[in-house]
């Protein structure tokens, strides 16, 4: 008995049964190497509806249902511009073949409309957490507003700010993230610098990038260099020196910071 994947408004049961009449079993399933989005327009709906676009390396978040495959014949009578194509999907930790109803010819971006994205997300919801039905979403409304979808901090000198006598380029938190859990920054001593000894409640660590230097932890001192990783204990008392020729560089990273406990 054949897998058909649903990724639109189909994702909830009860409109599949609508649909086709039923299903023998349904699992949430991911269809691989797609990306999820909305085009083209649809009377029906006021706006643009789901669409599956290939992307190596994608993923599209929907249900997987058992179905006879007379079922999938009337999936294609039906298709009204879509297709049948067979695909493969993640079920349960493992990967099956499954059929999927694609546009044959893409149409352009569109927004659906606030009814339609509902009837979606009612779907997803399903199977799936609301926070993660909403980043799921967000990114495919990105994806038809063609917002930018790249975001970096692209590097320069005022980047860096004089820290703890050392150059320090702050890179989390950032304001384009949705969760912030650390803090995160890219450190760069001289030679024969020094870092201001100083302690704090938050975790960190040290990921040496390139070069040579001593780390002093509570007048404890350890040699280190390149690909060595140091974990700071809250309140322990630390600094680096660059013993080395050129610009000791390291990824210094924080959480858990107890502050009500202050």
């Amino acid at each position: 008995m054949p897998w058909f994947f649903a990724y639109g408004i189909s994702t909830n049961p009860e409109q599949m049964v609508k649909d086709i009449g039923g299903y023998k079993n349904y699992k949430k399933a991911v269809l691989e190497n797609y990306i999820y989005t909305f085009t083209g327009y649809h009377e029906d709906f006021k706006g643009g509806t789901s669409t599956i676009i290939p992307q190596q390396g994608g993923g599209v978040y929907g249900v997987a249902y058992q179905i006879e495959m007379e079922q999938i014949d009337d999936l294609i009578k039906n298709g009204h511009g879509y297709i049948l194509k067979e695909n493969i999907a993640k079920i349960d930790n493992g990967s099956i073949s499954v059929y999927t109803l694609q546009l044959e010819n893409h149409a352009s971006p569109a927004l659906p409309s606030k009814e339609y994205l509902e009837i979606v997300k009612n779907g997803l919801l399903k199977n799936y957490k609301e926070d993660f039905v909403d980043l799921y979403l967000g990114r495919a409304l990105k994806r038809v507003q063609n917002e930018r979808l790249i975001d970096y901090q692209p590097v320069s000198k005022d980047s860096f700010t004089n820290e703890y006598n050392s150059q320090f380029r702050r890179l989390f938190p950032w304001n384009v993230t949705k969760q912030q859990p650390f803090g995160s920054a890219w450190a760069i001593v001289e030679p024969g610098e020094q870092t201001n000894p100083h302690h704090h409640d938050e975790e960190e660590t040290f990921i040496v990038l390139s070069g040579k230097g001593i780390i002093n932890v509570d007048g404890q001192e350890k040699v280190v260099e390149k690909g060595d990783i140091i974990y700071f204990e809250p309140f322990s008392t630390h600094t680096i020196k660059n013993i080395g020729d050129t610009s000791l560089e390291f990824l210094c990273i924080w959480w858990g910071a107890l502050l009500e406990a202050r």
